[in-house]
Formats: structure tokens, C-alpha cells, sequence
């Protein structure tokens, strides 16, 4: 079994930065949360068998540079296991089954900082994140030994 982590705390701010007379100095920037934490793990065995499951929270996000707009954090869970063997002796063969955003989480997925509307369309500051999926597949490796 091998586990895994990793952290972000992230605190960027605009130094001097003024815009037809708007003072945005101080604020923190769009699009770049605040905290982003990884977990997971990698299970392999010698039987061919192997898991992944692997977790992100990730802070809020400003949405524009004023800070008066945000979009909340979210947690994402990603799950997949394998399972490989060989059907000749120059070809292993593995099939994997999987789901992506396994807790259905509703997330920004692409964040377009100080989003500006066409017409009469308000602005888009956000693409949603895809929501739970699930997906299989298989492949053949041969070998030239």
C-alpha cells in the first residue's frame, strides 16, 4: 500500500494594483483557492489486482478582482481498480473499472475571473465540473522478449 499527500495554502495577493481609479491592493486573487489538499492511495498485488482511491478538498476561489464575488470549495473522490493478467506469455492483459467524482460534488470546474456578459447575458464566471461518471475499459501489452 502506498499513501500519498500533498497540501496548498495559497495567500496571493494584488501589491499595487489600481484600475480606473479602483484600488484593488490588498485583494487576494480570482481563481486560485484558498487551500487545496490531496489523500490517497495506491493498493498493488502480486495477485494482479490493484486499487486507487484518491480525495481532493479544495478551498473557495474569489471570482473577481474586488473579492466581492466567490464560488465555494469542493471535494472530489476518484476510485479505480485493476486487474492484470497474462493470457500468453508476450501479452498481459488488464481490465479496469473506475468512477470519477464519486460523492456527485457540484463544482466549478474552470473559474474565468472577472467574467464580463454579452448583450443582455449575465456573466459566466464559472464552467461546471462533470458530474458522477463511471467508466471500464481493458488493454493488451505485448511483449517482444
Amino acid at each position: 500500500m502506498n499513501p500519498y499527500f500533498s497540501a496548498t495554502i495559497n495567500r496571493f495577493q494584488f501589491k499595487d494594483f489600481v484600475d480606473n481609479d479602483t484600488d484593488y491592493s490588498g485583494k487576494l486573487l480570482p481563481a486560485v483557492p484558498d487551500t487545496q489538499f490531496n489523500f490517497g492511495f495506491d493498493v498493488v498485488s502480486d495477485t494482479g489486482f490493484n486499487f486507487n482511491a484518491s480525495y481532493r478538498l479544495t478551498g473557495k476561489m474569489y471570482l473577481d478582482d474586488a473579492n466581492s464575488k466567490e464560488t465555494s470549495g469542493y471535494q472530489l473522490l476518484d476510485v479505480k481498480s485493476a486487474y492484470g493478467f497474462f493470457i500468453l506469455k508476450n501479452v498481459k492483459m488488464e481490465i479496469n473499472l473506475g468512477i470519477q467524482n464519486a460523492l456527485n460534488e457540484k463544482y466549478a470546474a474552470s473559474v474565468l475571473p472577472n467574467a464580463v456578459g454579452f448583450g443582455t447575458a449575465p456573466a459566466r464566471y464559472y464552467y461546471p465540473g462533470n458530474p458522477v461518471n463511471y467508466y471500464g475499459g481493458f488493454n493488451a501489452v505485448y511483449s517482444f522478449n
